[in-house]
């Protein structure tokens, strides 16, 4: 089990930094740092005990709250969420269980949390100019 602790009032983004690094020093393990005044951070419950909290509002300094989360496949849920994309009406990036568009390029991606997606920007921006390039005869190998 996990537990996920939420920290407030963070003033800036060196500070978030600054506390990032304490927290990982006592055993933190991930974090979600999608607001700067507020940081996420997780650690296994087990290490969460009396001691450790007393510890803990001694070293950062930040209000907290905690909350225990129950067990799941976050790598299946992420997953689960993956969204097909539609580059130039032209160029479809799907993962094997989203359907087919007739008429598309079809790139099938087995999602996983990695590189590779088609979701960024930059990915998106390379097979928009791939459309454009004319590669007959010529072969390209990736």
């Amino acid at each position: 089990m996990w537990t996920e602790f939420e920290f407030y009032n963070i003033d800036n983004k060196s500070n978030q930094n600054i506390l990032i690094a304490k927290l990982s020093d006592i055993g933190f393990d991930s974090f979600n740092e999608s607001e700067v005044s507020k940081l996420k951070a997780y650690i296994l419950t087990k290490n969460v005990t009396e001691s450790f909290l007393e510890d803990l509002k001694i070293a950062t300094y930040y209000k907290f709250k905690f909350s225990s989360l129950k067990n799941q496949n976050w790598n299946h849920l992420w997953e689960s969420n993956f969204k097909p994309i539609l580059i130039q009406n032209k160029c479809f990036i799907r993962a094997p269980f989203h359907q087919k568009i007739d008429g598309k390029i079809d790139v099938i991606i087995n999602p996983k949390m990695a590189f590779g997606t088609g979701h960024h920007e930059t990915t998106r921006m390379m097979v928009a100019e791939l459309l454009n390039l004319n590669f007959i005869p010529n072969n390209i190998l990736d």
